[in-house]
């Protein structure tokens, strides 16, 4: 066997060993992030990223506060229109809440619908 066929196959089986463990990552999907449902979902500057507001909302998924600052990445879902935000963690805190009465996420971007 040449040299070159010694060195290939521990090559490729680590690639694979590689992408195996970093392919659950990339295919992490929006639902494995806590949410809030809204009844209303809202831009509250304007921009495609930036402050997003939602009205009449309750925590859908996972563990959010129902008052007070949002620590971590979340979501804002309005279950009627099927339009989300996800909403990243930006220093200190990434949003906050008032429920049922409002959400507001600091610095979020939409992620298409439901």
């Amino acid at each position: 066997m040449s040299i070159l066929k010694k060195c290939t196959v521990p090559v490729l089986v680590a690639a694979a060993a590689t992408t195996a463990l970093i392919a659950p990552a990339a295919a992490a999907s929006a639902a494995e992030y806590p949410a809030y449902a809204c009844s209303r979902l809202i831009a509250l500057d304007g921009g495609p990223v930036g402050r997003w507001g939602g009205e009449g909302c309750s925590v859908a998924v996972g563990y959010l506060p129902g008052r007070g600052p949002v620590y971590g990445p979340f979501i804002i879902a309005n279950p009627y229109t099927g339009h989300r935000v996800f909403c990243d963690p930006v220093s200190p805190y990434s949003g906050r809440a008032d429920l049922p009465y409002r959400v507001e996420g600091f610095y979020c971007h939409p992620i298409g619908d439901a």
